[in-house]
Parts: C-alpha cells; structure tokens; sequence
C-alpha cells in the first residue's frame, strides 16, 4: 500500500482516505485531490491558477471555489488561516504545504505518473517566457497565439507559463466553452469574474466592470452594477468600454489574459478579441490565445488570423512530442521507461493527452512483473485511448455521463439529476468516478469534462433517438426552473436538436428570443443565427404578421453582420408574404426598411424596386395612418432623388412634412425633415437646406436618435462645403466623428475620413489624402455600401488629376458613368477627362448627349456643383457658346459657392472660376476678370494651393486679353508658384508654367 504520513495523520494514496490515529476523517473529494498535490509539490508555492489547471482540470471557477477547499482541507486538519501548521498561505502568490512528510518511495513515481513531467516544450516556453519579460521590461503589449490539435498540451504550456511568472504578473484565464446557448460575450464575462479578483488597485478598472455589469447580467454575482443609467448604447462603445477594462486593470499592474480554446468561441466574442489585441501596445499586457488550426473557412477563422497577425504578436505551432520527449515525461531514465516511452508515443503519436491517458490506464500499483497490462495500454491507439477508459467504468457511470455529454462542457449535478429522475446524491457519486477517473473536474456543485474530446466520445455512443429525447428532456428541465442568468439561447438549441420531438413554435419563439437578446447586446452574428433558426422553425400557420417582423429583425441583424444581400433578400421575401396577406401595414414596414440606414438613399442608386414599392405601400395604407404614412413619403422622396424629377421631389416632401405634422409623431417628423433637406440640393439652396438640416438635428437630440444626428452632420458638412465655410466642415465632421466612434457600424465609421481625405487633397496634401482614403475604405468592411464605393472612386480620380495622370483615372470615370447613369456628375467627368487628356472629338462627340435641361437637373442634384463646374470647363473646351451662356445664368448668382462632389465628399473649386471660364468662352473678358479674380481670392483664402493656381492661371489669360502687361502678369504667377514650393502639385504646376510660355510668345505676337 502506498502511503504518506505527516504528524498523526495517514493518507491512503490508492483508496484516497485520510486518517487520523486510525480512524477515518471526512473530507470531499476535491479537498483530497487538492491536498494530494500541494503534498507531492511541498517543495514550493503552488499558486491557485496552478491548482484550477491541475487540480480542477481547468475549469472555470468562482473566485471562492480554492479558498473553500483550502478551508475544507484545514478543518480536516485542526489547522487554521492563523495558526498555518500545515497549509501556508502567501498572500497573492498562493498557497504551501509545510509540515514534514513522511512518504514511501513510489508515491513520487506515482505523482509522477498522474501528473506528467513537462518536457518537450523548452523553446516554446523560453518564447513566451521571452513576451512575459518585455511586457514587464517595456510596459507595452504582446500578442501569442497558440496553435495545436486537440490534446496537443496547449493548455499544459500556457500552465506552465503561469506557474513560473506568478510571482511577476497577474493572471486572468477564460476558456471558451462548448456549452450550448451560452450568453452573448461568454468567454468575457468569465474573464470579467476573474479578473475582479485581481483588481485592488485598479478603481477604474473596477467602475468599468459596474458599467459592464449593466449590459452583462451574467456577472451580477461577482459584480455590482453602476447606479447610472444603463451604458454603453451601441456596439462600438461596448467594445470600448470592455478594451478600456482591461487596459484600466493592466496599467495598474503587468497582466496577463489568456482565452483558451479561441475556436470555441463565437464570431461576436472574436470580433472583441481582436480589437482589444490592436488596443494593448501602450499597456503591460500580455495577450494569450490557444486555438486549434482552423478546418473551417469562415469569419471565424479570419479574425483568429487577424490576431495573430497584428504587430508584435507571436505564433507558436505546438507539434508532437518526440520519443525522448515522451521518456523524459516518464521520469528517470532506464530502460524500462525507453521503452515504455517509445511505445506510447508510437501508438499516441506524440499526444500529450492521449499519453497521459494511457498511463493513467496503467496498473496504479508500480509491479513491473504485470507486462500484460503494460501490453494492453501499449496496443492502444489515440482515439481507442479515450474508449478505453470510458469502457472501464461502470455502465451506470457510463450512462450518466453520456446524458451529461449533452448539457455541455459544464452542468450542474442537479440539472443532471433532474433529466434522469434520480437523486443529487446519486448523481454525485457516479460522477466522482469519473472525477476519481480525471474524467471530470468539479466545482462545489457543478461538473466539466476534462477535455472536450471526452464529451464528443461520450455523445456520439447515444442513439438518435435517445439524443433527442434527452435535449427535449434538458430543454423542459431548464423552462421549468428559474435561474439567476437568462438560459433563452441554452434552450434554444436544446430545442433544436430534439427535432422533430417536441414542439416547432416553442423551438422557433426560443430562438427568436435569444435572437433578439444577442442582438440587445449587439452580438450581430449570434443574433443572426438564432432569428434564421426561428424563421426556418415558424409554424406554417403562424400569423403572416407575426413572420414578417421576424424577417425583418433577422435583416436588421444581418445587415449589421454586414451581409447586405441576405438582409435585402429578406425584405423582398417579407414583402411578397405581407402583400399576399393584404397587410399593409407589413408591406410599408418592410418597404421602409429596404433603405440603408447611412443617407437613407444611397447615393446614385435608382432604385426601381424600392420606389415601387414604397408607392405601392402608400396606396395600400389608411388614410388615417399619419406617422406611416409621413415615412413613406418621406422615403419615397428620397428614393426619386435620382429620377431627374426635383419638382415631383419636392412636393412629396412638403407633403411628408404635412402628414408628420398632423401625426405628431417624432419619428415621422425626423423622416419628413430628412426628405425636406434632400429635396433642396443645389448650391443655390444651401441656406434654406442648412435650414431643415439644423431642425432635424434638434428633433433627433431630443429623441436620443444617434443614427439620425448622423445623418444631420453629414448634410451638414455637404451645405457648409459648398458654402465654402471650411472651420464649419471641420466642426461638424469632428462632432460626427466623435458619435460614429461609439458605433461599430462600417457604413458610419469610414463617413470622417472620407472628409479628411477631402480636405488634405483640398490643401494640397495629396499623398496624405490618399492614405486616409485606403484607411476609410479598409474600415468600410467587406461589404461597403455604394456610398462609401463612389467616395473611394471619385478620390482616387481626384488625386491623378492632382498628379497630372489623367489618362490612368479615364477607365475608372468611364465605367463609373455607364454603371451610375443617373448622376450628371459621373456622366459629364467623362468628357471633362477627354478634354484633359487631349481626346477633343471624342470630348465633343460625348459632350452632345447633354442639352439645356439637363443643365438645370445638375443644379439640383447632389454634388451638382462638381458637374456644372465641368459642364463649363468642357463647353468652354469646345466653344460651345450657346451651353456657356447658360451656365453663366447659373453660376454667376452664386460665384461665392463652391463645387462639391457627393454628400461633401470632394471638393473642385470655386464655383466663380468656373462662371469666369464661361464668361471668357463668350468673350465677356471684363466678367471673365472679375470672375476669376473673385476665384483666386477666395482659394487663396481658404487654403486651397492647386485651385489657387487653377484661377490664376486662367486670369492672366483674361487679364492680358484686356491690356494687361505681361511682366505684371507674369509677377502674379510669379505669387503662385511661391505658394506651390514645396508641394507635390504636378498639374497646378504644369497650368502655371503653361500660362507663363503663354504670356511669353505673347511678347513676340
């Protein structure tokens, strides 16, 4: 018998009873186990991290849990936390056993032998020993990832990690879990819970965790929640505040924060994870993430990819333990364990876990005369090892942890007992085999497989039907009681795999519900996937209404999951279903939600389906309907923006306003105001524009509309463009700025860079401009909208007009034309960059498609400005007087306003350079004079160098026509080119040398 002694007490190391003077003492198993091992390692401080690994097979606990047990152990003893006789505790580092111990030889060999040596790993953990180091050295972050199979020794390693630098940085560990309908954001939460452990020291660390407690209920149990109200709003200050936790909590001390089994983990969690790896650069914080290589070819995999390829992060590929690995593990070097250690890596192929399960299958007694039993585990294969064992317990045991297997990772013994109609205490002496076995870990009440393979194996020997009949039994168990977190998504999916048992409404209401709570939480993706599974369960013979809101909020999230098309597809889909039903009321909502949520309309999109639609809806809907009706219209209005119909525009948007009015409803009134602003493009109506933008916003502050004061700041920033007033633009783009960073939503986050691009090509800062270009178009996302699409475009041809390489932008301006057919200012770039590229026929042959109806559409249409700015470059170009001097007509009442491109997003000019470009095509050098020299002084003004230039270089021309001396006009380019050194400005500099040669071979006239 192998046996440890220590004072009056006697420890049976293979029937694990403790005694004292002989007789029996109580204590749990647990307690045992934990006692076993700070035995068999006296020789140092075990920390609790080391105990949860080892002890507890990694289980996610309670900040209690080790304490508890410690207590446990020294009652059991007649020790206290006082007197310390036998378990010492050293504050923050963890705890020692101290009393001498008396032990027979073989029962470090068999500690040995339950917990294998760590070999094999040397470089690995010199590596991430390597990262723990700079973190303390240099205060700055580092990133690991961690990559191996299952059963690879990931967590081993990571063990080993936290062991040897307890003394220098703080741990936080949170495992991603298998439990089915865990809550949105699982794996944070458990990290959450752990790290308040952690946090004296760390007061804003600690307010942000009550903040969190607020959106998070699932840590209410560790964390009070904040007496404010309820933050954050939106998703992307959720993510904020979480990446500010943990920097808050780093700051105070070197942490770090490891999240095990990463592909366990959902796609929302991972998104997380890789903003908070992009985030720790400036804080002592060492970021750990075990995975296993990705056999899958989805977002999940590419965020994983993404974290391990941000900057300063390492990735280390765990790969099987060689044969001299494996014997080292062994112990002493003989040759009993050369061979043992040859076979078990042959027939593991260098697994460490399945290694370690084939040694624990050995004959706990060391009788090296039993061969045959060696032989036996020796013939054993990797997958067989895990049968195995299993096979080895009793069938009730068996039995019981099969059902188990489909709780989950984790599960209570009282869930357990509740299933099988059996006591908890029965329960619980099944499963301490399985503990006793290394099978299960355990924690006060509940239980987790050791590794996820077990569970797999255990699941996959039930029959199907069985299977089914067990989830439907864990789903009604889970309705019937009342828990202190929400188990709608657990239910959900245990609902789901017992189909077709049960009942498919009460499946699919489930799965609406933990739909709709990921999306409360804004876990996109996993709100994707619970509304799809409830519309794929709805009853045939639901209410039509009752399925068409459902479609609609399965295509909300989907668009906020960043799939346009599917969110699209859902709501034509719901349309048909509403239209059959003769609910008009569906149909209008549907309709409605058919529009982006960015600029309501987007931008150059004729939408023929949309507008029909929304007609459609209109006619269907009572007259007494006000506030649906105001929307629609007010919709309708925005969706014909692109018809060349401003007229029929514009009364629909009074008429919107009408009907708002009459509703008193806010929502309708910020769509009627909306439909208002669009209707008054142009830069003659800036003013009367700012206008109702200005109301709008108001509307939407009063109302806490964020998406909708959004939407004020960028027509704001359109007016204040063509307005000319650049410290406005700068304001209000600072302002959307500052609400778009609380938001992670693509099609707003890329909105103010757009506009810096703007504005640095407008000050002549080209190559900045296209840095903060690529930046906006990478922060769109995989699906950006047309919005963002034209932006990206017209900025790329901006800059090669800047550049003087024209010709490369032509293909880009023509293909943009054909697809955009409806916006003037993508058709009438086409001629415009014929023109600079010399291709004159080809200008006018293209040039004639337009005539003096189309002239007066340009002016209405957003970024109309850009196209009448061109119209008259290019009829000025070709001598097309009768086009000129109606573009004078237009342009000279508002010389003082500028040409834009779009919602504000590129800026061409002086719209008075343009009306002088006329006035000179018609002969009228005199206006031409005043025009253009209105022009120059308002670039030079605002900052504008390549402008600048343009104007001047255009006013000599005029001004030496009227008489003008060349030297005196030679001394003005002369001014220019002062303003251009320095920058990279090859046109502006080509048009200024251009007019000097000119002003020069007029001396020899």
């Amino acid at each position: 018998m192998r046996t440890v002694r220590f004072q009056d007490f006697e420890l049976d190391l293979r029937t694990y009873d403790l005694r004292e003077r002989g007789e029996k003492v109580d204590m749990g198993g647990r307690a045992i186990d934990t006692l076993v091992y700070l035995i068999d390692r006296r020789d140092r401080i075990v920390s609790k991290e080391e105990l949860r690994t080892e002890v507890w097979n990694g289980a996610a606990l309670s900040s209690a849990t080790i304490p508890t047990t410690i207590l446990e152990i020294r009652r059991a003893l007649g020790d206290s936390a006082e007197t310390q006789r036998f378990i010492k505790n050293v504050r923050a580092r963890g705890y020692q056993f101290v009393c001498d111990v008396d032990a027979e030889r073989s029962f470090m060999g068999d500690a040995a032998r339950e917990q294998l040596q760590f070999a094999g790993r040397k470089a690995e953990l010199e590596s991430l020993l390597q990262s723990a180091s700079d973190v303390r050295r240099f205060g700055s972050g580092r990133v690991v990832a961690i990559q191996g199979e299952a059963g690879i020794g990931k967590t081993r390693l990571l063990t080993e990690l936290l062991s040897r630098t307890a003394g220098d940085l703080r741990a936080v560990v949170s495992r991603c879990s298998l439990i089915d309908g865990v809550p949105p954001f699982w794996p944070w939460t458990q990290a959450l819970e752990s790290a308040v452990g952690l946090a004296a020291g760390a007061p804003a660390f600690l307010e942000r965790s009550r903040q969190l407690a607020n959106v998070h209920p699932e840590v209410l149990g560790t964390v009070q929640p904040s007496g404010r109200e309820a933050v954050p709003l939106d998703r992307f200050s959720l993510f904020n505040l979480w990446i500010a936790a943990f920097r808050d909590l780093a700051a105070a001390a070197p942490l770090i924060i490891a999240f095990e089994d990463a592909h366990l983990a959902d796609l929302d969690s991972l998104d997380l994870l890789s903003c908070l790896a992009e985030e720790i650069e400036e804080v002592p914080l060492l970021l750990i993430v075990t995975h296993r290589p990705p056999t899958y070819s989805d977002k999940r995999a590419d965020r994983l990819a993404e974290i391990r390829g941000i900057e300063n992060s390492r990735t280390i590929q765990l790969g099987p333990l060689s044969t001299e690995d494996v014997v080292s593990m062994l112990g002493p070097r003989d040759a009993r364990t050369i061979a043992l250690g040859g076979s078990l890596c042959e027939r593991a192929k260098g697994i460490p876990f399945y290694i370690t399960h084939l040694v624990r299958n050995l004959d706990r007694e060391e009788d090296e005369s039993n061969s045959s039993k060696t032989e036996s585990a020796r013939a054993l294969s990797g997958r067989e090892i895990v049968s195995r064992q299993l096979s080895d317990l009793p069938e009730g045991v068996r039995s019981t942890l099969a059902t188990a297997s489909l709780i989950g990772d984790r599960f209570p013994a009282s869930l357990l007992a509740q299933i099988t109609k059996r006591s908890v205490s029965d329960i619980a002496d099944e499963l301490t085999v399985a503990t006793r076995s290394s099978l299960l870990g355990q924690d006060l009440t509940e239980y987790e497989f050791s590794h996820s393979l077990l569970r797999e194996s255990l699941s996959s020997t039930l029959d199907p039907h069985l299977k089914r009949r067990l989830h439907l039994s864990i789903a009604t168990e889970l309705q019937r009681h009342s828990h202190a977190h929400s188990r709608t998504a657990q239910i959900a999916d245990h609902l789901a795999e017992a189909i077709p048992l049960g009942d498919g409404s009460v499946a699919s209401r489930f799965a609406r519900l933990a739909g709709q709570e990921a999306d409360s939480r804004f876990a996109y993706a996993k709100a994707s996937k619970y509304l799809e599974r409830s519309l794929d369960l709805f009853p045939d013979d639901g209410a039509i209404a009752d399925r068409c809101e459902l479609m609609r909020e399965l295509a909300r999230a989907s668009l906020y999951a960043g799939d346009r098309s599917a969110s699209r597809e859902l709501l034509l889909e719901s349309v048909d279903l509403a239209r059959a039903a003769n609910d008009s009321v569906a149909l209008a909502l549907s309709a409605l939600q058919l529009a982006p949520e960015f600029l309501s309309i987007e931008v150059g999109i004729n939408d023929a389906t949309h507008i029909r639609l929304l007609e459609e809806s209109l006619e269907a809907l009572d007259p007494d309907e006000f506030s649906l009706r105001a929307q629609v219209i007010a919709h309708l209005a925005q969706a014909l923006q692109w018809t060349r119909d401003p007229e029929r525009l514009e009364r629909l948007a009074i008429k919107s306003m009408e009907e708002a009015a009459t509703s008193k409803d806010r929502e309708a009134l910020i769509a009627a105001l909306s439909a208002r602003a669009e209707s008054l493009h142009g830069p003659a109506r800036a003013h009367e524009r700012l206008h109702y933008i200005e109301r709008l916003g108001e509307v939407a502050n009063v109302v806490g509309d964020q998406t909708t004061v959004l939407l004020k700041h960028t027509r704001a920033i359109a007016a204040h463009l063509e307005l000319g007033d650049i410290p406005a633009v700068e304001r209000e783009n600072d302002r959307y700025r500052s609400i778009s960073s609380k938001i992670d939503l693509p099609q707003y986050r890329w909105y103010p860079l757009a506009h810096d691009s703007t504005l640095a090509m407008l000050r002549g800062e080209i190559k900045r401009g296209e840095c903060l270009a690529e930046e906006f178009r990478s922060l769109a996302g995989d699906s950006p909208d047309q919005n963002c699409l034209q932006t990206f475009a017209a900025h790329f041809a901006l800059r090669r007009v800047e550049e003087d390489r024209c010709v490369e932008a032509l293909p880009l301006i023509e293909a943009c034309a054909e697809e955009q057919v409806w916006m003037y200012h993508w058709r009438i770039a086409v001629p415009w960059f014929y023109v600079q590229c010399d291709q004159i026929e080809r200008a006018r042959s293209y040039a004639n498609r337009f005539n003096s109806c189309d002239l007066q559409l340009m002016a209405c249409e957003p970024g109309g400005g850009q196209a009448l700015a061109m119209a008259s470059e290019v009829f000025a170009a070709l001598g097309k007087t009768d086009m000129c001097e109606q573009l004078l007509n237009i342009l000279e009442p508002i010389k003082a306003r500028c040409s834009t491109i779009g919602y504000g997003v590129g800026y061409f000019g002086s719209l008075a350079r343009y009306a002088g470009l006329a006035a000179q095509a018609l002969g009228m050098t005199e206006s031409a004079i005043s025009l253009l020299s209105f022009a120059a002084t308002d670039e030079r003004e605002r900052g504008a160098p390549s402008w600048y230039a343009y104007a001047e270089a255009d006013l000599c021309g005029s001004l030496l026509a009227a008489g003008a001396t060349a030297n005196s006009c030679i001394a003005r380019l002369d001014e220019v080119d002062r303003a251009l050194e320095g920058r990279a400005l090859p046109r502006a500099a080509r048009k200024v040398s251009e007019a000097r040669d000119a002003i020069r071979a007029s001396r020899f006239a």
